[in-house]
C-alpha cells in the first residue's frame, strides 16, 4: 500500500465497474472511459484529445500544479508507460499511485 498518495476521486463515465485497491482501501470504480484521476498529492489530467494517434495521454501534476511527467503509449513496449520530467523526485506512495493509475489505464483500454 502506498504512503502519502491515496486515491480520493476518480472520474470515469460508464455503467461497467472495476474494483481498484489503493491507499484509501478497495474501491469500486466505473469502467470504459478513462478521464482524470485525482490522488492525495498527485493528479492525472487526460490530454488524449491533444495527443497524436489513437492512444490516450495524461499529464501528471503534483498538488502545486507542477508537471511531474506523462503517461502515454510506448509502442516499443506495447504498453502505457510513465515518462518523468527532468529532475523530479518521487516517494514510495507516489510511485504506488503512478503504478495504480497505469493499471487502471490498462484495464480501461482492454
Amino acid at each position: 500500500m502506498g504512503m502519502g498518495c491515496s486515491l480520493m476521486r476518480h472520474n470515469p463515465q460508464s455503467d461497467n465497474h472495476i474494483v481498484v485497491e489503493g491507499a484509501a482501501g478497495v474501491q469500486t470504480l466505473e469502467k470504459i472511459t478513462m478521464t482524470d484521476a485525482i490522488y492525495k498529492y498527485i493528479k492525472f489530467i487526460d490530454r488524449s484529445n491533444e495527443a497524436k494517434g489513437k492512444t490516450g495521454a495524461w499529464v501528471c501534476f503534483d498538488s502545486h500544479g507542477n508537471v511531474l511527467g506523462f503517461i502515454k503509449w510506448h509502442s516499443a513496449w506495447r504498453q502505457y508507460c510513465f515518462f518523468p520530467e527532468g529532475q523530479t523526485i518521487f516517494s514510495e506512495g507516489c510511485f504506488y499511485d503512478i503504478i495504480n493509475f497505469l493499471q487502471m489505464v490498462k484495464m480501461y483500454r482492454k
